[in-house]
C-alpha cells in the first residue's frame, strides 16, 4: 500500500514479504496449539481459555483496520500493545492447561514485541 511505503520506517523494518511469511507460520502454530488443548478439555466450557482467544483474535483484527485500513499509526501502537498483552493472557492460560503447547506460541509473543517497537518508531518517527 502507498500509506505504509510513504512512511519513515526504521532501520530494522524487515520487508513486507517476511510480514506474511511471519504471520501464516504464526496462525499454524496457533492453530495446533488450539487443537492439543482442544484435545484436552473444551475450549469453549473453559471461558478464561475461550475469552483469552478471542482477545488475541480481535486485537488482531482491529489493529489491522485501524492501522491498514483507517491508516492511524497511533491506533496502530496502541492496538499492538493490546495484541502483546492479549498473547501473553493467551500463553499464560494455554500453560495452565498443556504446559508444552504454550511453548509454540512464543514465536507470537517474539512479533508481538517486534510489532509494539515497529509500531512505536514509525507512530514516533512520523508524527
Amino acid at each position: 500500500s502507498t500509506f505504509y511505503s510513504n512512511l519513515s520506517k526504521p532501520s530494522f523494518t524487515l520487508p513486507s514479504v517476511f510480514f506474511s511469511i511471519f504471520w501464516i507460520i504464526i496462525f499454524i502454530l496457533i492453530c495446533i496449539t488450539i487443537l492439543i488443548v482442544s484435545s484436552k478439555e473444551s475450549i469453549f466450557k473453559n471461558k478464561d481459555y475461550f475469552y483469552s482467544l478471542l482477545s488475541v483474535y480481535f486485537s488482531i483484527y482491529a489493529f489491522n483496520i485501524m492501522f491498514w485500513v483507517l491508516k492511524s499509526p497511533i491506533f496502530g501502537l496502541i492496538l499492538s500493545i493490546c495484541t502483546f498483552i492479549t498473547s501473553i493472557i493467551f500463553y499464560k492460560e494455554t500453560k495452565r492447561i498443556i504446559n508444552k503447547s504454550s511453548l509454540l506460541l512464543l514465536p507470537f509473543i517474539l512479533q508481538t514485541i517486534y510489532a509494539v517497537i515497529l509500531s512505536g518508531f514509525i507512530f514516533f518517527m512520523n508524527f
